[in-house]
């Protein structure tokens, strides 16, 4: 008849969590057909266990490893030895099982570590002390971007949305360094513009090496989660982390969150939490929510002209619209929450974040574009500006069933189709449309009474100057 039991091995190779063989030296008379047909030994990998030297108190919770297969009941004595019974290896995948009583009863810790249990020891030690499993080196660079979370569906926790980017500053190969001389041509650049500091602060992002296949470890206050997965190869790391009320009020008592903010670190390779860090919005389910464009809605791009568009990313101070911050602060003053949605690639959210900051437009989550310079600069750029912002607006109207939305843009591109499709995807939630007319062959009397047709009357609105928008109270109303 088989049987099933398993032994405990010593906390330091449980620890460590390297796989490990458990194996059988004796068997019962019972049990001999068994092991003719199965082999001596399985595999398991022991993941929680409690010390040998106090196994007696633990509970039956407590005993929980990875099944291992065959070993009879008869064949374990107390002085056994610890890595006689688990090798480190890395192989099959098993089943679970809780250690009975009277296996436990039988067995005595063995103090006797020869030297194939050094490793696990060391690995157990450096784990302790380096914390969560991380990668980062010292010359990896974090940003965390400013994202939000939203309630659970039964609204008990939060749902923290977590998205950042790894890069190092290194040498500028080859290749790059001809893109950016078609740059510089493409721009209509001299060399005192192409070696100018403001030129170099804005393209530094873009010839920086990509921090791909990076375990990153977000810190919330004092407690740390490992991202499950890796960055991606363009650096960015995505992941999402669950807080429960009472922990979201905890963090509120130590200052980790306020006025609706949420704060995350990084922990280093060391434990330690480095100066990187971030902020997450808490948006409850219901409430009035701003999606805004960026280029030409809030920041001067003039995008229908390439080497405007080029000069204003890469050589000119950024201008604000004027008018805009104000009217924005406003509506944050009365309630709004704000998600900013733009073409514009990710390397330029320090910089935009600066002129918000300078200009006093109110915080919210960034939701920009992923972007190579390998990818061609100048043809990239521009495609980009092309391809949609309606996935990314989708999935917040998506994520806030309850909640109702204005969307702000402006006609020099794709916004008012956008906004209309999403309107009739989503007509109980999006309550207006507000497009900003820069003029000019694409803004046809014909193209926004065509948009005008498929929508609720009152929802779309053209506007040139900020003094034009109405208020929030307004706006709630539709």
């Amino acid at each position: 008849m088989e049987t099933s039991a398993a032994v405990l091995v010593d906390r330091s190779l449980l620890t460590s969590g390297i796989p490990c063989r458990v194996s059988s030296t004796a068997r019962s008379a019972s049990d001999s057909h068994t092991a003719q047909s199965t082999g001596s030994s399985e595999w398991w990998y022991p993941t929680y266990c409690c010390y040998q030297s106090a196994f007696d108190g633990c509970s039956e919770e407590d005993s929980l490893i990875k099944k291992a297969k065959h070993i009879p009941q008869q064949g374990l004595t107390s002085n056994y030895n610890p890595v006689q019974f688990a090798t480190p290896c890395w192989k099959r995948r098993t089943k679970w099982l809780t250690i009975p009583s009277h296996i436990r009863s039988n067995l005595r810790p063995n103090r006797s570590f020869p030297p194939n249990a050094l490793w696990p020891l060391l690995q157990m030690i450096m784990r302790r002390r380096s914390g969560p499993e991380t990668n980062l080196e010292q010359s990896d660079n974090v940003v965390l971007f400013p994202s939000l979370a939203h309630r659970t569906p039964d609204g008990s926790a939060w749902q923290v949305q977590v998205h950042g980017e790894v890069f190092s500053i290194g040498k500028v190969g080859l290749t790059k360094r001809f893109l950016l001389s078609l740059l510089k041509r493409a721009m209509g650049a001299c060399e005192a513009e192409f070696q100018g500091e403001t030129f170099q602060r804005r393209i530094s992002r873009f010839v920086a090496n990509d921090g791909g296949g990076k375990r990153v470890a977000v810190a919330v206050g004092d407690e740390t989660h490992l991202l499950p997965k890796s960055s991606r190869s363009n650096g960015h790391f995505l992941g999402t982390i669950v807080l429960s009320d009472a922990e979201i009020a905890q963090l509120a008592e130590s200052g980790y969150v306020r006025n609706g903010l949420l704060e995350l670190g990084i922990r280093s390779a060391a434990g330690e939490r480095a100066p990187f860090q971030g902020r997450v919005h808490l948006v409850e389910q219901q409430g009035l929510s701003v999606i805004s464009d960026i280029d030409d809605t809030l920041k001067h791009s003039e995008v229908l002209s390439r080497q405007t568009l080029l000069r204003n990313t890469f050589l000119n101070t950024f201008q604000s619209v004027e008018g805009m911050s104000a009217v924005l602060k406003r509506w944050e003053q009365e309630g709004a929450q704000f998600h900013y949605v733009s073409s514009s690639p990710w390397q330029l959210f320090s910089h935009l974040q600066e002129l918000f900051l300078q200009e006093g437009f109110p915080q919210g989550s960034f939701h920009l574009r992923a972007f190579r310079l390998r990818d061609h600069l100048i043809r990239r750029i521009l495609m980009l500006r092309r391809s949609g912002k309606g996935a990314v607006i989708r999935n917040i109207i998506s994520v806030f069933p309850q909640r109702k939305f204005v969307l702000i843009g402006d006609s020099g591109e794709h916004d008012p189709e956008i906004y209309a499709q999403m309107a009739r995807k989503f007509p109980d939630q999006i309550t207006k449309i507000l497009i900003r007319d820069l003029g000019g062959k694409n803004s046809t009397p014909a193209r926004f009474q065509y948009l005008e047709r498929y929508l609720k009357p009152g929802v779309f609105q053209l506007y040139k100057h900020a003094n034009e928008l109405p208020d929030l109270s307004s706006l709630q109303q539709w």
